[in-house]
């Protein structure tokens, strides 16, 4: 699945992923592809996207996610100093 996360000064990630986890506001919610449609608001927290055995991390503070197929969209308020 293509994964993307962008902050309001613009893209910081973009590429393929095997899974996502990220920070919502009900709590911590995983997404692999083919998952369902949906979108969810995010709470600060870390969203780890996962490529086969390396995972990058990247410390958000709120935002939504949108998931549409096979591609993942995180719009973040913005990058917190350290990761949870």
């Amino acid at each position: 699945m293509e994964v993307t996360i962008v902050i309001p000064t613009g893209e910081i990630f973009a590429g393929p992923a095997e899974g996502v986890v990220a920070p919502g506001s009900g709590g911590e919610f995983g997404i692999l592809p083919g998952h369902t449609p949906f979108l969810s608001t995010l709470q600060a927290g870390t969203v780890v996207v996962r490529q086969g055995r390396d995972e990058q991390r990247f410390p958000i503070t709120g935002g939504f996610a949108e998931v549409r197929g096979d591609r993942v969209v995180i719009l973040a308020d913005g990058v917190a100093e350290t990761a949870d």
